[in-house]
């Protein structure tokens, strides 16, 4: 009771279920409630029948599972505070990056980045409210992102766009929530749209006319003007699907194939801004190519899979194309030769002695080298894979250089290098392989495979052929779903 005390009433004392005064007794016996609570919120309109009660609530500024609904202001002030929450969360990676920047670099794309798509697949993209909002989200990453690696001069908008890109399109994976909003909304509105309509399409409460006026809705009108927008940015060549195809049916995967449309718009974008035939093109064809900067999401839980902070700065300097900082890199070379702003003499000099870490002598598998050159007489690998004998040897190749390098043939590897679709490079180096080992390897019963790679992580056409086959013999996890499973083999394993 209100003053403490306990009372009991058993079930069956009161009215029985079918009784014709139960609800007028249920309804005296809730009146002082009623009365109470309209005397606690003189303003307000209590209502009520029988059970159903209505609070006659603000419908300007309600918050429905943390998101805010009803007046324009109410939402702005709204997301301001859930922006601003998020900086401490910013601080703390950033300060972190100090111990390890690996570690940050994920941190920041994996936690920090995300945190607004929540509220941008539930409110519409007005460019005052959601979309003003993402813009101070993504200027809160890149700031952060800044601070982490701490990079010297100016932070071109074109490194900006870099960065916003996924990994597999070369970024960094800090996804601009800016470009995304209006197909995270408009995925919001794909997957529970059709549900809402088949679910309820008898219900008291639902518009009267069918689809046709449920499509007048509020929450579904405002995803016009979202595929509008995104219409003009994917264009025709992608089959955009209307709103009462939203209603009519789900749509399955909607916000992955919407956001790999505008991705790859933002990669043109990026491309067709710098010079053709230039070094930032050859970087950039390098950098996102299939797998190529995989190592961005390596997890550095072991010595293996760990870069120390110079290593890692220095790593994702290169392949944003920010010249490295004087004050890490020697001007000159061993060599005495002058060393370009992006490091591109370190990578083409032949005084780098750079080891390989497993190596075969050839002569002790009974094949002959191809000459007495002493960097010819080991293969990095010998394995055997379902019977047959492999030797695996690793050739690491540059695909740019300096654009103002005087040299004829460096302006020819750059213009190569900048033709799409890229690795380029990588296929010349594996053709060289071939053409050095492969006879002899294949007269002496092995198989050979030349493991090429850019120096910005682009695998050669051979080295994806062979990490297939590789992935394909593995057995599928039973933890993992059939379908989960299709979808990574098709993405990645099949890319």
């Amino acid at each position: 009771m209100e003053d403490g005390r306990m009372e009991t009433i058993l079930s069956q004392e009161g009215t029985q279920q079918g009784d014709a005064a139960g609800p007028f007794l249920f309804c005296l016996g809730l009146q002082p409630a009623l009365v109470k609570l309209q005397e606690e919120f003189p303003d307000d309109f209590v209502g009520a029948f029988m059970d159903d009660i209505d609070g006659g609530l603000d419908e300007t500024r309600i918050t429905v599972l943390g998101c805010p609904l009803g007046g324009a202001s109410f939402v702005q002030s709204s997301l301001e505070k859930i922006t601003t929450d998020h900086q401490p969360l910013l601080e703390a990676i950033v300060t972190f990056a100090q111990m390890g920047l690996q570690g940050s670099g994920l941190l920041l794309r994996y936690c920090a980045s995300p945190r607004l798509e929540y509220w941008l697949r539930l409110l519409p993209p007005d460019p005052d409210v959601s979309l003003a909002a993402a813009e101070r989200h993504d200027a809160a990453i890149i700031t952060a992102f800044r601070r982490m690696f701490r990079f010297p001069g100016d932070f071109t908008d074109s490194v900006s766009a870099q960065v916003q890109l996924p990994i597999r399109l070369g970024g960094f994976g800090l996804i601009s929530r800016t470009t995304i909003a209006r197909a995270a909304f408009l995925s919001s509105i794909g997957v529970t749209a059709s549900d809402v309509f088949a679910r309820f399409r008898g219900a008291p409460w639902m518009p009267y006319g069918g689809l046709a006026a449920l499509l007048d809705l509020p929450w579904l009108q405002a995803a016009v003007p979202a595929l509008t927008a995104v219409s003009e940015v994917v264009g025709p060549s992608f089959s955009l699907p209307s709103l009462q195809d939203l209603v009519s049916r789900p749509q399955v995967r909607l916000k992955q194939r919407l956001t790999d449309q505008l991705h790859k718009f933002r990669f043109n974008e990026l491309f067709n801004s710098v010079p053709p035939d230039g070094r930032a093109r050859a970087r950039l064809l390098s950098c996102q190519g299939p797998l190529s900067s995989g190592w961005l999401s390596a997890i550095p839980s072991s010595d293996s899979k760990a870069l120390n902070n110079f290593q890692y700065r220095h790593a994702v300097a290169g392949c944003l194309g920010i010249s490295l900082p004087r004050t890490t890199v020697p001007q000159r070379c061993i060599c005495d030769g002058e060393v370009d702003k992006f490091g591109d003499h370190f990578y083409i000099c032949h005084t780098g002695h750079v080891p390989s870490n497993v190596e075969v002598p050839l002569h002790s598998l009974g094949i002959t080298p191809p000459d007495d050159n002493a960097n010819n007489q080991r293969m990095d690998i010998y394995c055997v894979i379902d019977g047959s004998d492999y030797l695996l040897d690793v050739t690491i190749a540059h695909p740019c250089r300096p654009d103002n390098s005087p040299i004829p043939f460096h302006r020819t590897v750059n213009r190569r290098s900048a033709q799409l679709p890229g690795g380029k490079t990588a296929q010349l180096a594996e053709k060289d392989k071939i053409d050095k080992y492969g006879p002899t390897a294949r007269a002496a019963g092995f198989r050979f495979v030349p493991l090429a790679a850019e120096t910005f992580g682009r695998w050669g056409e051979k080295t994806m052929d062979f990490l297939k086959m590789l992935a394909k013999r593995k057995p599928r996890p039973t933890s993992i779903p059939t379908e989960e499973d299709t979808a990574f083999r098709e993405s990645i394993i099949n890319h």
